[in-house]
């Protein structure tokens, strides 16, 4: 993951034509410029200095995704990867600032942070809750309330406070199968959520736009339970097309809406008859 930075700090950094970081005032404009920043548009975002990093490109569309329906998204990591990966926006091979010569296998719970309308978090968590494999941990500007769902089975009978989750395990191989270092790394400490969302808006220097936050949004992130495998990343569907989920409007099915329109039209067709005979019946 790329440096935290704050908004006046990337401003400096961040000018592409007419946008400018310390220039956004409302949450419209904060949600467009973080899709620009995802699809490599701008260099920098209210919480990194540097471009999108490498681990992050093979989602980078899902991530636009999961902001155009309204999941402001801030930092995070995706499940398990390898490097060299592949860059796909260049087609580069990019290998690991580490040691190029070292294949490393990052075994990792993918994470996203980020905040989403509170007219949208009942709906999220009725969802989220029927889904293990998705831990939630919530935020409330407004009234300083966390919540936590679906925490993983170690932690699950666990004081919040104090409690965290290792959510990466790096293995450095030559050859794929020889491990020649292991390395335990970014811990997701539960009782420290507040501090996770104050990040978020320390980022952002306008104060109206603040304000905007802490009314009408929650900080909220989402864990994958599931740690991805070599075959399988990230257990199978990412995390990004499980939260995409949680917040996609649903759809009746165009057959469902023809059948419930012909129902109605018939139902109407057979109370104007009814109308009808009674009133014949009636002037008899």
């Amino acid at each position: 993951m790329a440096a935290m930075a704050t908004m006046a700090a990337a401003s400096a950094a961040a000018s592409s034509g007419d946008f400018q970081w310390d220039s956004v005032t409302n949450v419209a404009d904060l949600n467009a410029g973080i899709i620009r920043f995802l699809r490599g548009e701008l260099p920098t975002s209210p919480w990194h200095l540097d471009p999108v990093d490498e681990e992050t490109l093979p989602i980078v569309e899902s991530l636009v995704r999961l902001n155009q329906l309204g999941y402001i998204t801030s930092q995070g990591q995706p499940g398990t990867f390898i490097y060299p990966i592949k860059n796909i926006k260049t087609g580069e091979i990019v290998t690991s600032k580490k040691d190029p010569t070292v294949r490393y296998i990052e075994l990792q719970h993918g994470y996203i942070d980020g905040i989403i309308s509170k007219s949208n978090i009942p709906t999220v968590l009725s969802r989220a809750m029927n889904d293990s494999t998705v831990c939630v941990c919530m935020y409330d500007y407004s009234n300083g309330h966390s919540t936590f769902l679906n925490l993983p089975t170690e932690n699950a009978s666990k004081d919040i406070d104090g409690t965290t989750y290792n959510l990466t395990i790096e293995l450095g191989t030559p050859d794929g199968t020889t491990i020649v270092s292991r390395k335990s790394y970014t811990n997701y400490d539960f009782g420290n959520i507040q501090e996770a969302a104050d990040e978020f808006l320390t980022g952002i220097q306008n104060s109206d736009l603040n304000a905007e936050i802490q009314e009408k949004y929650v900080f909220i992130s989402f864990i994958h339970n599931v740690v991805g495998s070599l075959d399988e990343p990230d257990g199978g569907l990412g995390l990004e097309e499980k939260v995409a989920g949680f917040l996609a409007k649903k759809r009746r099915s165009v057959s469902r809406r023809r059948a419930s329109a012909s129902a109605s039209a018939s139902a109407s067709a057979s109370s104007v008859g009814k109308t009808i005979k009674a009133r014949k019946a009636s002037s008899v």
